[in-house]
Parts: C-alpha cells; sequence; structure tokens
C-alpha cells in the first residue's frame, strides 16, 4: 500500500474502519505513540489484557503469528503491536507461518509495526522477500521530524483546545526556547496555558517566565553572544547553564554544533549556494531552520575565523575530558577565546 500520513489514520481511528496492518516509524516517536495507543483504544473495546499484545524485537516469530492470528476475546478486535522487529533467523515453518500472517491477514486482527526511526534491511532472502511484502500490505506511516512551522502550528492547536489565543509569533519563539521534541513542546505549552488561564492570551513575556530553555536554545543564544562580541552576556549563559547543572560537554556539543553549522553556512556561501540548498545537500530536512539561524549568527565572520573557532571548540572538548581544571573555568576560557577570534583580537 502507498504510504498514508497522520491524518489517514486519525480519520480510520475515527470511523472505525482499520487497517488489517500498518507500519510505523520516523523520527517522531511520541506521534508513533500517540497513534499506536488511539488504535488500540478505539479498537479493543473490552478485555484489554486478553486482546492487547506487545511484542518487542526479541519475540519469537511464532510469538507474532500466534498472537495475530488469535480470536479477541468480547472485543470485534484485538491488536498487535510489534516493536523493532528485524525479520530474521527464520525458519521455513516460521517463514510461511509469517507470509501467511501478512498475505491474508486476520479480520479481527489490527497488527501494528513500529520501528524507532529508519526502517530494517533484513539480511536473508527470507526477511527481505517478508518485509517487501509487508511493506506492501500495510498502510504505512513516516512519522517524520517536523519543520519549525508544523511544531508551531501543533502547539497553536494544542492552546486553542483550551480556548487560549497563541499567535503564530509567540509559538515559534516557544520552539526555538524548548527545542523540536514535540512531547515537550506540548508539555510547555500545557505550563503556559494553566499559568495565563482560560481566554486569555500567551505573550513572550509569559513565554520567557514559565517555558525551560533546552541546551539546544541556549546554545543558539551562547552562539549569537559570541558572534556578537557580548562577553557579558556569553558568560551570564553559561552561568545560568552550569546553575542548571547542565553535563559541560553538553553546553560544548550544542555550542560546536551551531558553530558547525555556521561552517557550513560559509561553505556554501563561497560556492554561492543558498541556505535552504545548502540544507537539502547536508541532509538537514526539515530542521533547514537550523542553518538559517546560523547565517544569521554568523553573518560578521569570516570562514577563516569561524575554522579557527571550531579549533578552539575542538581544545575545550579536549582539555573538559582531559584536564583537572574546573569545567566552568574550561567553559568561560573558551567564550573569551571565541569573542577575541570574532572579534579579530590576537590570543
Amino acid at each position: 500500500m502507498p504510504e498514508i500520513n497522520e491524518r489517514d489514520v486519525a480519520q480510520s481511528i475515527k470511523s472505525g474502519k482499520f487497517a488489517p496492518i500498518y507500519l510505523f516509524y520516523g523520527e517522531e516517536d511520541y506521534l508513533k505513540r500517540v497513534y499506536v495507543e488511539r488504535i488500540i483504544n478505539a479498537a479493543v473495546t473490552d478485555f484489554g489484557e486478553a486482546n492487547i499484545h506487545r511484542l518487542d524485537g526479541t519475540a519469537s516469530a511464532d510469538d507474532i503469528t500466534s498472537a495475530a492470528d488469535a480470536i479477541p476475546m468480547m472485543s470485534e478486535y484485538s491488536c498487535v503491536v510489534v516493536s523493532d522487529y528485524a525479520f530474521s533467523s527464520l525458519s521455513e515453518l516460521q517463514y510461511k507461518q509469517f507470509k501467511a500472517v501478512i498475505e491474508q491477514p486476520n479480520e479481527c486482527c489490527v497488527l501494528i509495526f513500529t520501528y524507532e526511526s529508519a526502517l530494517p534491511k533484513p539480511k536473508s532472502d527470507k526477511g527481505k522477500e517478508l518485509f517487501n511484502l509487508l511493506s506492501k500490505k500495510a498502510q504505512t506511516v513516516n512519522f517524520a521530524h517536523k519543520t519549525e512551522k508544523e511544531l508551531a502550528d501543533a502547539i497553536i492547536r494544542r492552546a486553542a483546545k483550551r480556548n487560549i489565543n497563541l499567535q503564530p509569533t509567540v509559538a515559534k519563539g516557544i520552539v526555538q526556547r524548548c527545542g523540536e521534541n514535540l512531547e515537550n513542546l506540548l508539555n510547555e505549552t500545557d505550563k503556559l496555558c494553566d499559568y495565563v488561564g482560560k481566554g486569555a492570551a500567551v505573550t513572550m513575556a509569559d513565554v520567557d517566565l514559565i517555558c525551560s530553555k533546552t541546551v539546544e536554545a541556549s546554545s543558539f543564544d551562547l552562539a549569537d553572544a559570541v558572534c556578537a562580541g557580548n562577553s557579558d552576556l556569553a558568560l551570564s549563559i553559561c552561568a545560568d547553564l552550569f546553575e542548571a547543572r547542565t553535563e559541560p560537554l553538553l553546553i560544548l556539543g550544542a555550542l560546536s554544533g551551531v558553530f558547525v553549522d555556521i561552517y557550513r553556512v560559509k561553505l556554501g556561501e563561497a560556492e554561492g549556494m543558498r541556505t535552504d540548498d545548502l540544507a537539502t545537500a547536508f541532509g538537514y530536512g526539515k530542521a533547514a531552520f537550523k542553518l538559517r539561524r546560523a547565517a544569521q549568527s554568523g553573518k560578521r565572520m569570516s570562514q577563516g575565523s569561524v575554522q579557527k573557532a571550531l579549533e578552539i571548540l575542538r581544545r575545550t572538548d579536549l582539555s573538559l575530558k582531559g584536564s583537572r581544571t574546573d569545567p566552568k573555568t574550561i567553559m568561560e576560557r573558551c567564550l573569551v577565546d571565541l569573542i577575541r577570534t570574532v572579534s579579530g583580537r590576537q590570543l
């Protein structure tokens, strides 16, 4: 079957007309969990302990096929959820049983295969044939990483359900502050809604007061401060991160990621490439906004100064891993050296 989208799955749940087999994969783990549970709750009307079967990649082929073939107890459907099954080490009998389950699925069972990110690549001929058959028979949904706009739209809808006014610019600010994890964004939105109250509007002042800033979001602010030569702000952000007990290597890793993005922007500019084309070339996908943010942060820097900054970050990484010096002191020294490099002063 061709790939379908979230709306198609939602419609099948609403109508009660389930596909016999679903295949879920992609980076949005939260949405995969949500839709699995929605299918289960809609399909299994009674005796959940007998009609719901959850199996992981270590399950045997016999366990999966037996559960899929079972007649539900006092319910129209049973539901079998199989996570990260690799389709390997199948006997001839198991291969035939699996093939029968996929080719002629039990009409009283909803069989869901879920994969953490990418789809599996079975090594054996039997495994390849079965997975290819599954891909053709199942309704397949790629829960891909969402763009900044898609994430903003999702939290606007969340707020609207509680009669809260959340404008697109504020929603975008929440995403930039709280990161790209959808589950975390929805939780932060719920916190905001609880704070402002029904019928109110969320402002950026509310967001700054209530929402927790992620390390990634702080790293953008840190990079902005460094690139602007604002040592007071850079050291203040660093101090806040240490006060929040953020691991030093996490801070450094996030900051390094921003400078890698800036370096890629500089390479693209040297070749006359647009930021969106560069994002495609480097496989950013729906995270292309990171490059656009990096382009803004590093607009005053030369390619040479970015290279020097990356070397400072590399040395800092070695110091954090191998030095007895206080990590906060190492990071502060790193920030001062970066600012000197950006401003063109000698170290």
